[in-house]
C-alpha cells in the first residue's frame, strides 16, 4: 500500500507498505529508472515531502529529515504524522499526535522555527598560493536567527585537523597548504539549523614550491635564469613560476633564493 509520493531533487520517492522482490516493507524507496531502491532506516512511512532541499518523511515514529545517508529526527512528538507540506517557509505536519517538541499541538503543527534561507553577502574567494603557505577561505552570511556553518570539499563535509581548521565556522584556514588541497570548496550556511544556503564554489590553487624549474620543462637549466630574475625583481603575482623560484619556502622570492637556485643550476 503506497501512502505517500513526492519528487525531491528531480527524483521520484514513495513510502508506505512496499513489496520489493516479493517481500513487504514499511519503508520508503527511490525510483532508479528501472526499479525501486529502498532507503535504509526509513520505517513506517505515512507521509513525505521535499522541504528546503531535504527529503522529509513522517509516520508512526515521528518526522525525520534525510541527511546524506542517515535520518535525523526533527523533534520529539509528532507521532503518527500522516501528512506533510509547507506554508510560508514552515514545514506543516498533520496527524493524530497531540504534541510536538513538548508543545501542545493537536493534530496540526507548523514545525519551526524556519524563517527564510540565510543570505550569503560575501562569497569565499578563489586564492592562488604557494605550497606551505597559510591561506583562508571566508564566507559572510546574514539571517534572522542563529547561523551555523559547514565547509565541504567536493561536496563532502570537512572536519578539523591540525593543518585545516575552522570547518564549522565562517572561515576555513589552511595552516600549511599542500597541492593535495587544490579542490573546490563550498560553505553550507544554516539558519536555526533548518533552512540553508550553499556558497558558490571557491577553488584553491596551490603550486609546488622550490622546484627551480620555472619554465616547467622538467629540468633546471639556462632557460630558467631569465624567469628567475624576473620573479626576483618584479615580485609577480603568485604563479607556478613564482612558487618554483621560492627555494627557501618563505612565500616570497628574494636574495635568499639566489644561492640555492645557482646550486640547482650548476648541479650535474
Amino acid at each position: 500500500m503506497v501512502a505517500a509520493v513526492t519528487v525531491h531533487n528531480g527524483q521520484l520517492y514513495t513510502g508506505g507498505y512496499l513489496r520489493l522482490n516479493g517481500t513487504g516493507f514499511y519503508s520508503a524507496a527511490r525510483w532508479g529508472g528501472s526499479s525501486w531502491n529502498l532507503l535504509p532506516g526509513a520505517t513506517q512511512v505515512l507521509a513525505m515531502t521535499s522541504f528546503n532541499e531535504r527529503l522529509i518523511i513522517g509516520g508512526y515514529s515521528g518526522i525525520f529529515r534525510l541527511d546524506g545517508i542517515s535520518w535525523t529526527q526533527l523533534s520529539e512528538g509528532a507521532k503518527t504524522t500522516s501528512t506533510l507540506g509547507s506554508y510560508q517557509g514552515n514545514l506543516v505536519a498533520g496527524g493524530s499526535f497531540i504534541s510536538v517538541g513538548n508543545q501542545n499541538a493537536a493534530f496540526f503543527a507548523l514545525y519551526g522555527p524556519t524563517g527564510v534561507s540565510p543570505s550569503i553577502t560575501q562569497q569565499p574567494p578563489s586564492p592562488i598560493v604557494c605550497q606551505n603557505s597559510s591561506v583562508s577561505l571566508r564566507a559572510t552570511a546574514i539571517g534572522d536567527g542563529t547561523l551555523s556553518y559547514q565547509w565541504q570539499k567536493s561536496g563532502l563535509d570537512l572536519t578539523d585537523t591540525p593543518d585545516i581548521f575552522g570547518t564549522q565556522s565562517n572561515t576555513l584556514v589552511f595552516a600549511h597548504a599542500q597541492p593535495t588541497d587544490s579542490d573546490p570548496y563550498t560553505c553550507v550556511v544554516k539558519l536555526n539549523d533548518c533552512t540553508q544556503t550553499t556558497s558558490k564554489p571557491a577553488t584553491l590553487t596551490i603550486h609546488p614550491t622550490g622546484s627551480a624549474d620555472l619554465n616547467n620543462d622538467k629540468t633546471t637549466n639556462a632557460l630558467d635564469i631569465a624567469p628567475f630574475i624576473a620573479a626576483l625583481i618584479n615580485h609577480d603575482p603568485v604563479s607556478a613560476a613564482l612558487c618554483a623560484a621560492d627555494l627557501t619556502g618563505e612565500g616570497i622570492v628574494n636574495d635568499a633564493d639566489i644561492s640555492p637556485f645557482v646550486t640547482r643550476l650548476l648541479a650535474p
